[in-house]
C-alpha cells in the first residue's frame, strides 16, 4: 500500500504560505471522487480510498495523507514455473515475518508486534502465519514420534523454538488484537469486515467460530455490537431485558 502525503498549512510562523482553505477544498474533492475520511487509516490495503489530515506540532505544519485505490494483481501472467512455484516458502527466507516471529524470544516478539505492525489486519495476518507454524511444529513433533525422520526444514523449526513459546506468542496476540477491536482502534473497512462477518451468522460463540477474525468479535461486550451494527447475541437481544 502507498501514501501520498500533502502539506496544505501550518502554525503561525508557515500558515502565510498557504491558503486558509486548502485542506477544505482538497477534502471536498476527495470527497467527491468516492474516499472517506477515517483518521485511523494506515498503510494497508483496508485503508484505500480514504484520508486523514494530521497537525505535526514538530514540523509546525498540517497534512492531508491519501490512501488510493489499489488493484491488486497476481504475481504472474499465464502458466509456468512448476513446481518451484509451487513449493511453499522456506521458514528461513530472509526477511519472512513469519520466520522472526516463530523464533525470537518472547520479549522481542511484543517489541516487534508493537513497532513493525501499525494495523489490526497485519496483526491478524502475523497471527495466522504464527498458527501455520504451530501446525508444522506439531507435525514434526508427531512425526518424531512416530520414529521418522525429519525434513531439514522441521529439524530447523524444532531446534529454533518450541510448541509452547509459539503458543505463548499466539495468546498474546489474540488477546492484543481483540483489545484493538474493543477499544476501536481499527479502521473503518476493518469495522465492516467485522459487521459482515458477524451479521452472516450472530450466533456464532468463540468456540464454534470459524476464524480468529469472527471469535474477536462474538466476545466483544454486547454494547460495542449493538453500536456498530451488530445484531443482538443469544438471549433475544434487548427486548428480553
Amino acid at each position: 500500500m502507498v501514501r501520498f502525503t500533502f502539506v496544505v498549512g501550518g502554525g503561525s510562523k508557515v500558515r502565510q504560505k498557504y491558503d486558509p482553505n486548502l485542506q477544505k477544498y482538497m477534502s471536498k474533492s476527495l470527497q467527491d471522487i468516492g474516499f472517506n475520511l477515517d483518521n485511523t487509516a494506515c498503510c494497508a490495503v483496508e485503508c484505500a480510498e480514504t484520508y486523514k489530515t494530521q497537525h505535526d506540532t514538530d514540523k509546525n505544519l498540517k497534512f492531508l495523507h491519501v490512501f488510493p485505490r489499489v488493484i491488486i494483481t497476481s504475481g504472474g501472467a499465464g502458466g509456468g514455473g512448476g513446481a518451484a512455484e509451487e513449493a511453499a516458502p522456506a521458514l528461513s527466507d530472509l526477511g519472512s515475518p513469519g520466520y522472526l516471529a516463530t523464533v525470537c524470544e518472547f520479549a522481542t516478539f511484543q517489541k516487534m508486534v508493537q513497532s513493525k505492525t501499525q494495523s489490526w489486519t497485519q496483526r491478524k495476518a502475523l497471527m495466522a502465519e504464527l498458527q501455520e507454524r504451530k501446525a508444522a511444529f506439531d507435525a514434526a513433533e508427531q512425526k518424531m514420534m512416530r520414529m521418522e525422520p525429519l525434513t531439514d526444514e522441521e529439524q530447523e523449526l524444532y531446534d529454533l523454538t518450541s510448541g509452547d513459546a509459539i503458543q505463548e506468542k499466539l495468546t498474546w496476540l489474540s488477546a492484543h488484537c481483540k483489545a484493538m477491536v474493543e477499544n476501536g482502534e481499527i479502521t473503518m473497512g476493518e469495522k465492516q469486515q467485522l459487521r459482515e462477518q458477524v451479521s452472516e451468522d450472530p450466533t456464532q460463540t468463540p468456540t464454534a467460530a470459524p476464524n480468529p477474525t469472527l471469535a474477536f468479535v462474538c466476545t466483544l461486550a454486547p454494547g460495542w455490537r449493538q453500536a456498530h451494527g451488530g445484531k443482538g447475541g443469544a438471549g433475544g437481544g434487548r427486548g428480553g431485558e
